[in-house]
């Protein structure tokens, strides 16, 4: 067996009211190779920085963005598509994902650092009973969790050991632009958001391959809406 790698990002907020996001991603990309499509991703970076594709594209946008990697939110459409061209071709990913729909979710569930940690813990949890590995490293993209690293990070150990799982585990939280997993993981999460917010499937007929399961809505059964959304906004 060979070490297994896991790159966690999300999509939504922690707002649990109409205001906020209708749902909350969260979605992991297994791997036994986090080097894959490195050089990839390296070149169309910089054949961006260079003007050698795309020299319509603002130098603020270039400095702001790509600089700083490939993120589908901000990215445009043009730089989307061929990071989509890239992860298609892609051999040694799995994806698994959960959506949590927010009107759904128990208030005692509100606070970040509770949602995050439960949720997460669930996906962990999940990978850690379905692969075989020699050791697990788990990598939290950290920008958004920044403030709750602590707690979040005991959170998980508690919920961990509470599903008697007791395989060997690491869990850190770097900045995103360190790797360019994350780049993967913010592309396949955001095209399963687009999925669900808006009912776009043109990224998400990309990416379904890498789904081992269709992903997980975690509260479609609950027994109670806490709060309503405004469908004509």
């Amino acid at each position: 067996m060979r070490p297994l790698y896991v790159f966690i990002d999300e999509s939504g907020d922690f707002v649990f009211t109409p205001k906020g996001s209708k749902y909350y991603v969260i979605t992991a990309i297994i791997t036994e190779d986090p080097s894959e499509a490195f050089e990839e991703f390296t070149t169309l970076k910089f054949s961006l920085l260079t003007k050698e594709i795309f020299p319509e594209l603002a130098q603020e946008y270039r400095e702001e963005n790509i600089c700083n990697g490939f993120h589908a939110t901000e990215d445009k459409k043009v730089v989307r598509n061929e990071v989509f061209k890239i992860i298609s071709t892609m051999k040694s990913i799995k994806a698994h994902a959960i959506v949590v729909r927010k009107n759904m979710t128990n208030p005692s569930l509100y606070p970040p650092e509770k949602f995050y940690t439960k949720i997460s813990s669930y996906l962990i949890s999940y990978i850690q009973k379905t692969y075989k590995f020699s050791n697990l490293c788990v990598l939290f993209n950290g920008a958004p969790i920044k403030k709750l690293k602590q707690a979040m990070l005991k959170g998980v150990k508690k919920e961990i050991a509470r599903n008697n799982i007791n395989k060997e585990y690491n869990i850190y939280f770097p900045n995103s632009s360190t790797e360019r997993m994350f780049d993967v993981a913010d592309y396949i999460c955001w095209a399963i958001s687009r999925k669900w917010t808006r009912g776009e499937m043109e990224e998400y007929e990309i990416i379904k391959q890498f789904l081992g399961n269709q992903e997980l809505d975690i509260f479609k059964h609950g027994d109670r809406v806490y709060y309503e959304f405004d469908l004509t906004t």
